[in-house]
């Protein structure tokens, strides 16, 4: 890391950071990399442009953090940091998902995977793995995204992370019905939903609900579908979430219809 005159404003900036300040943390950051450069300090300098590169997503410009991680990617390589190349790869693959561009984007997080798990960092492989998934799920690659779900989900189970256990049961919940296994997508769903509901994320909860819904609909009951969907919509209307305007014109819909078969 940062071991230069640089330190205190790399620091600095990345408590601003840490904050949501990332403009803040810009300016930070851009000093540090003016003194990492003068003293001719190449780990400061690929620290300070990753860090740039991770700001800059945050204030929603991919395309300039592609640059700068960039940048930062080929001074990790050249100083044969895997810490660094392993982060900065995370925080290009995040990019290029924003960016549309789902091949590099899986490329990234494929890399970083490899890097996480040389090194053993356990949590780096969770969030390898996880971006990884969510990359190949995005590609239309389900029967992949799901391989990868579940390594994740084995992962997760062995640290003990109950809140990710059912964020990953979700994903490969979807990730079946994608690959039309129903049946197999509302098991991992009612999975998620004991863990949700026992951990107290109501997010989670309401997100199950939704998703078994929604799978019981293609199975063709809609009556238990309404149900699901109904109970998810109560709950995304108490935490004032987005989703639940798509929930009622879903149900209003399939209102509409009448149900197919109970």
């Amino acid at each position: 890391g940062v071991q230069t005159c640089a330190l205190p404003i790399w620091e600095l900036a990345g408590d601003y950071q840490a904050m949501g300040v990332a403009s803040r943390a810009i300016e930070l950051c851009d000093q540090a990399l003016a003194i990492a450069r003068e003293t001719a300090d190449r780990c400061a300098e690929g620290d300070c442009l990753g860090d740039l590169a991770a700001a800059y997503r945050a204030l929603g410009q991919p395309k300039r953090a592609v640059d700068l991680g960039t940048q930062s990617l080929l001074i990790a390589r050249e100083i044969r940091s895997l810490r660094l190349e392993g982060s900065i790869l995370d925080t290009l693959g995040r990019c290029y998902a924003e960016l549309g561009d789902t091949r590099r984007s899986i490329e990234c997080h494929e890399a970083h995977l490899k890097i996480v798990r040389d090194m053993g960092d356990r949590y780096g492989e969770g969030d390898a793995l996880g971006n990884l998934g969510n990359a190949l799920a995005r590609s239309g690659d389900a029967r992949h995204a799901l391989e990868r779900y579940q390594e994740l989900l084995k992962l997760v189970r062995e640290l003990a992370d109950r809140r990710g256990e059912a964020m990953v049961l979700g994903n490969i919940g979807k990730a079946r019905a994608r690959l039309g296994e129903t049946r197999l997508a509302i098991e991992s769903h009612s999975e998620q939903l004991q863990i949700a509901r026992a951990i107290g994320d109501r997010h989670a909860e309401a997100t199950a609900l939704w998703n078994t819904g929604l799978a019981l609909e293609r199975l063709g009951n809609r009556l238990q579908a309404i149900t699901h969907a109904e109970a998810a919509r109560r709950i995304f209307d108490e935490t004032g979430d987005a989703e639940c305007a798509r929930i009622r014109k879903t149900l209003t819909e399939w209102s509409q219809t009448g149900n197919r078969r109970n």
